[in-house]
């Protein structure tokens, strides 16, 4: 099992891979002005949250080769580091009577490299890492779950308003007016992380709420869904999730609704609302893309960023 899980693990710990979230579903239908595909909801009376998920099952697949980048040496060679390390306890399992040194002989490795492993009860720190996300549920998740609500609440609160620092760390600077402060510390709460600020006390920068336990596990299952990983400029490889191509309905406005209003600025006296940021342009087509995929009325992109008009605002008024 930990085999099966190696390259997942090490691309979530080093952000160094993205991966297609494979996500089941029975039925989907196409949208008319996106190419994304939509799943067929069930929509009874109202269209409120609950009445957009799907019936139909989905869970998110992990598994190997689902990682583009896992040929890379730099990620292959933590990953062969697992392999043996689950070779090695799979034989000391076999021989319970073995320390290291008698062990060693029977996997054909020098005893320095296995000590601490059989001993002591070690494992490679990637192996820590994953047993974290795995405890708390961050790997496999079921998409109609609040775990994954939650997830992609942080996810869109990072393309946002926040970063994933070099050490893996997210940080979130949801609006203060906004609904989406709120949204982001209930979805560290929901995940188990809690909740901490930074720069309270510094009148010039803004607030920060991040991760209070297991940030950098955090950071990298986040990368792993498709959260960017450092800069976000006009210069950046920047994309959407490509979860979002597949994920219910309520999920694509939950993103919607957290990057608007995080990102968003009303113009003059007006009711339209512009997305003004550094990004390439394909990024804004996508993103247009998809508020135009859960909003009624115009949404257009332009040279900085996307406008979107008072009619489909009225769409995501979420306080």
């Amino acid at each position: 099992m930990l085999a099966a899980m190696c390259r997942f693990s090490y691309c979530v710990w080093n952000e160094l891979a993205s991966t297609r979230i494979g996500i089941t579903t029975e039925s989907r239908t196409k949208d008319a002005t996106t190419s994304r595909a939509t799943p067929t909801p069930t929509i009874s009376d109202s269209t409120t949250r609950n009445n957009l998920r799907p019936t139909n099952h989905a869970t998110i697949s992990n598994h190997r080769g689902v990682f583009r980048d896992a040929h890379r040496r730099h990620v292959r060679e933590p990953i062969e580091r697992l392999e043996t390390n689950e070779r090695v306890m799979q034989a000391a399992a076999e021989h319970p009577n073995k320390k290291s040194s008698a062990l060693s002989s029977v996997v054909k490795l020098p005893r320095y490299q296995i000590e601490t492993w059989v001993d002591d009860d070690g494992k490679p720190d990637v192996g820590r890492g994953v047993e974290t996300a795995r405890e708390r549920g961050w790997l496999d998740v079921d998409v109609e779950t609040k775990q994954f609500d939650a997830l992609n609440t942080l996810v869109a609160a990072v393309f946002s308003g926040g970063t994933i620092n070099e050490n893996d760390v997210p940080a979130f600077t949801p609006d203060a007016g906004c609904v989406t402060v709120t949204r982001v510390k209930d979805a560290l709460v929901q995940l188990g992380a809690g909740t901490k600020t930074r720069g309270d006390d510094d009148a010039d920068r803004p607030v920060e709420v991040l991760p209070e336990t297991d940030a950098s596990v955090l950071g990298r299952v986040l990368v792993a869904l498709g959260a960017p990983h450092g800069a976000k400029n006009s210069e950046a490889d920047v994309s959407l999730p490509e979860y979002l191509d597949d994920c219910p309905m309520y999920l694509r406005r939950d993103f919607v609704e957290i990057y608007v209003w995080n990102r968003g600025q009303q113009m003059g006296d007006g009711a339209t609302v512009q997305i003004i940021e550094e990004r390439p342009r394909k990024f804004y087509e996508e993103l247009a893309g998809l508020i135009r995929a859960v909003v009624n009325g115009p949404v257009y992109i332009r040279d900085d960023g996307v406008s979107i008009s008072s009619a489909a605002i009225e769409d995501l008024r979420c306080g």
